[in-house]
This record gives structure tokens, C-alpha cells and sequence, in this order.
């Protein structure tokens, strides 16, 4: 499949693990399909940017992600507005920190927190506000960076034929096991031992719940893509992955992405046999 070319220019968060800047490489291995799935939607970075199917279901247990989504679809300009008159301002960061009862403000608290942190969301870490201390550094202070903020009218567009689940990703994924056209796109909260930082979300996994995504994914008759890092930060292979995908069949792709941190790691793709094998055109029409 090829990226949505209406697509939002930058994402609606800064998002710990995001894949805003491999969409184009995740979606190219996506085959066609009329359903897609996202157990783990996080910031939603893939699907802002990927073409819009018949029926997209996006599950995550995070409620303050999943309030600022929900507002910033059901009421856009309110929250837009309120945001393009939030000042760049270390107490606006510290008061993101904390929930609001009220969604709409919640919605704009954590927008805050996510733009806000050196280390970006969801988690309200002490890792320190975003300021620049010198015009040596970048060609834009964050605050300036931020002052158009007029793609979140594109975002919302872009969030309104999606449905909204929270629930356990094992259910959301049991629910369409018997789908043939449908297309399960894994990206859970990466290994630990994998990543340079531990807390990096509301709702870390387990190795459990990878164990049991994966058994689940064995079962299923349509499509199935996970993604995480084939090897762990120390340069040993991430063996869990190796017998849960590759020992069963499936085809890992590599490639080289930037990290939060700034530095680059070796991302993989799992592909179940069914995704890998299917005669449906992907990315350019052209198979792996």
C-alpha cells in the first residue's frame, strides 16, 4: 500500500516509540486489505499517514491518549483554539502532568506534555521542559516551531472514520481471528531489555503478553505484521522474537531508523506467512 498523499504534514504527538518517520517503509509492507486492526495504537503515528480502508478499529489501554484523540475528533476547534493560545511556558509543562477530570481540558493538558517534554509522551517523566538556550542549535525555538498548529484540522479529518476501543490487545485481537481481508498491525511497547529507556508508557508490556499476541497471531487467517527490534541494546539477539516469529515461518525485514535519543537502531518487521506470500499488491505494486 502507498501513503495517504492528504495526509497530515507532522504528528499530532510526540510520542515515545513513534513510527512517524518510517510510515512510509511500515506501510509499504502492508498488503491491500478492507479492515485494518491496531491492538496498540499509541500516537497513532502509521494510520495519520496510511489510506483510509472500509473498517479501522484502533485500541489502546492509555486513557489520556485516547481522550485527546476522542476530543480533538468530536470537538476540533475548542481544543484547537484553546492550544494556539497555550503559552510555551514551564508551568503549562508541569500542570500537563497532572489529569484534568474535564476532558476537553485534559485533551489540551496532554497535548502540552507531549510537545512540551525533552522526552515527549505519554508518560509524564521528569526528563524537563523543551527550551532553547542558544539560535545556534536549531533554526527554530520549540516554542516558534509550534506556533501553526493547523494540522490538526487534517489530523481530525484523518480520525474520523477510525473506531475507538480500550480494551486488553488480546481481545481486540481474538475478535478478528477468523477475518480473512483483515490486517492485524502490531506495535506493542517494544521489549525492555531492547530499549534505552525502561518507562517509557502508562501501560508497559510484559513478555507474557508478547507470548500470547504472538499465539494469537499464529491462529489468525488474514494478515499480520509486529514490529519491534530484532536485536537488544547490548548487540544480542532479541531470541524471544527469533522463536515466537521466525522458528514459526515468518520473514523479519531490517532497517536502519532514527531513535528518540537522537541515535539510529536496526528496526524489524515480522511478517506472518499469509502477509509475506499474498498475491494482493502492496507498495508500488511491488512484492518483497
Amino acid at each position: 500500500m502507498q501513503l495517504d498523499y492528504n495526509a497530515p504534514t507532522r504528528p499530532a504527538l510526540r510520542y515515545y516509540g513513534s513510527q512517524w518517520n518510517n510510515a512510509k517503509w511500515i506501510i509499504s509492507q502492508w498488503p491491500a486489505h478492507n479492515i485494518r486492526v491496531i491492538p496498540f495504537a499509541g500516537g497513532l503515528n502509521e494510520e495519520l499517514q496510511a489510506p483510509v480502508v472500509k473498517l479501522i478499529t484502533a485500541n489502546d489501554l492509555d486513557g489520556r491518549v485516547f481522550n485527546f484523540f476522542q476530543v480533538l475528533r468530536d470537538f476540533r476547534d475548542e481544543l484547537i483554539n484553546l492550544l494556539k493560545l497555550t503559552p510555551w511556558h514551564i508551568k503549562e509543562y508541569e500542570l500537563s502532568k497532572v489529569q484534568s477530570e474535564n476532558p476537553l481540558e485534559d485533551a489540551r493538558r496532554f497535548f502540552c506534555l507531549c510537545w512540551m517534554s525533552i522526552q515527549g509522551g505519554p508518560v509524564a517523566s521528569n526528563s524537563g521542559f523543551r527550551m532553547q538556550k542558544s539560535i545556534e542549535s536549531r533554526g527554530l525555538s520549540p516554542a516558534q516551531d509550534l506556533i501553526n498548529i493547523d494540522h490538526l484540522y487534517t489530523v481530525a479529518e484523518r480520525l474520523k472514520p477510525i473506531q475507538f476501543l480500550q480494551l486488553d490487545a488480546r481481545e481486540i485481537i481474538k475478535m478478528h481471528l477468523q477475518e480473512r481481508d483483515a490486517l492485524i498491525w502490531c506495535d506493542p511497547p517494544f521489549l525492555a531489555e531492547t530499549r534505552a529507556r525502561k518507562a517509557g508508557y502508562n501501560n508497559e508490556s510484559t513478555e507474557q503478553l508478547h507470548i500470547d499476541v504472538a499465539n494469537l497471531l499464529h491462529k489468525l487467517k488474514g494478515y499480520a505484521l509486529v514490529t519491534g527490534y530484532g536485536w537488544n541494546k547490548n548487540g544480542s539477539k532479541n531470541q524471544l522474537y527469533e522463536d515466537l516469529y521466525e522458528a514459526r515461518g515468518w520473514k523479519r525485514v531490517d532497517k536502519e531508523a532514527a531513535t528518540n535519543a537522537g541515535g539510529k537502531r536496526i528496526q524489524s518487521i515480522w511478517m506472518s506467512p499469509n502477509t509475506y506470500n499474498s498475491s494482493l499488491p502492496i507498495f508500488n505494486g511491488t512484492k518483497l
